[in-house]
């Protein structure tokens, strides 16, 4: 592993020497050689589950992830060429090496098996994407990438303060995550929910989840497309790694179930919040523009498809469907799929034609009334 730090980190830097761009991407090759290299090694060369150095395991989860993301990086190495093109041959060398630098500071991050050594990579990921966001160097990539490194800042430095109560609780020793869950099974409860909120709200800034997600979309906007790319993917995984690890920390201390809870509150938040930001405006916009083509056979497929097929993929009704008695959870799921879409029809047929809601209740109503019977 020191090797690998080593060769990227030189890589990188010989991109700033490069007197040309064919020279940037035949160093970029070098990189990617050394990226795969080590994929290999993980996959084929009996790496799984090594230790190296004290501080990095070669453990499943980041040797997907470390896969996954130098799949990417090369397709958003490749993407960047043709993106940048007509930018500066400095422009060009530093854009590089801050995406190489990058790179190699989320591996840190995936293959870290110290809390501390993780804390110190995602600190360094955030001066390389920084660099990053500011490319364009417009008024609004400035904005943004001042907002990244105060956000981000001041997240890393919340976990900062949750890993210094975990390793009050833990009462000094080994930064290991595995020496810390043992340490702390009878830690104090109180002392571990703070620190596990307080690690939960600073990695989120890298995660882009509840509370500060919404430095992402700013980052993401800024940055060049191809490098957005890599920072909603590749930096986003290393954001759960670090948040997955602290969790798996909690698996073993009483307040396990609480733990559980607060992650279930943010991730409801975050799927009410992403339907109120995306689904619902485009929901708004499909519709206006369906009624407003007033093709009727168009309006009354697409209301029926999307009714009927929202409502068999729901989960809770296909759970709810089999403990229903004396009918085929198919039957009922399929029943209630038609009868939404159907009635979805209807509602969009009232819309465009003006028709009272009485005539549509009254049958509606007599029908449910005569079907108790």
């Amino acid at each position: 592993m020191l090797y690998y730090f080593i060769l990227s980190i030189l890589i990188a830097g010989l991109t700033f020497t490069a007197r040309n761009k064919k020279t940037v991407a035949l160093v970029g090759g070098a990189f990617f050689v050394v990226q795969f290299a080590l994929a290999a090694a993980i996959l084929w060369g009996g790496w799984s589950e090594m230790k190296h150095l004290h501080f990095f395991t070669f453990d499943p989860l980041g040797s997907l992830f470390y896969v996954l993301l130098s799949v990417v990086g090369l397709f958003v190495f490749v993407h960047s060429k043709a993106y940048l093109k007509e930018n500066s041959l400095k422009e060009y060398r530093l854009y590089f090496a801050l995406l190489m630098l990058l790179e190699t500071a989320i591996t840190g991050v995936y293959f870290s098996n110290n809390i501390a050594v993780t804390w110190i990579f995602l600190e360094a990921t955030t001066l390389c994407a920084a660099g990053i966001i500011y490319h364009r160097r417009e008024e609004h990539a400035l904005e943004a990438t001042w907002k990244y490194v105060f956000v981000c800042s001041t997240g890393i430095a919340m976990a900062y303060l949750g890993i210094l109560l975990l390793c009050s609780v833990a009462e000094g020793g080994s930064l290991e995550y595995t020496a810390l869950q043992e340490r702390l099974r009878e830690g104090n409860p109180l002392f571990l929910k703070i620190a596990f909120l307080l690690v939960l709200t600073g990695y989120s800034c890298k995660m882009e989840i509840f509370p500060l997600y919404t430095i992402g979309i700013d980052a993401n906007f800024a940055a060049p497309s191809p490098a957005s790319a890599l920072i909603s993917t590749g930096l986003v995984n290393a954001g759960f790694l670090a948040i997955f690890r602290i969790y798996r920390l909690m698996a073993t201390t009483e307040i396990f179930p609480w733990v559980k809870s607060v992650l279930l509150i943010v991730g409801m938040g975050l799927f009410s919040l992403g339907s109120d930001m995306s689904m619902i405006p485009m929901g708004e916009y499909i519709g206006g523009q369906m009624t407003k083509s007033r093709k009727i056979w168009l309006v009354v497929f697409l209301s029926f498809f999307v009714g009927f097929l929202a409502t068999i993929c729901e989960p809770d009704l296909q759970v709810l469907a089999t403990y229903v008695p004396n009918i085929k959870p198919m039957v009922l799921t399929m029943s209630i799929g038609l009868g939404v879409g159907i009635f979805l029809v209807l509602a969009m047929l009232r819309i465009l034609t003006g028709m009272h809601i009485m005539w549509l209740l009254i049958p509606g109503y007599g029908i449910a009334l005569v079907l108790t019977f």
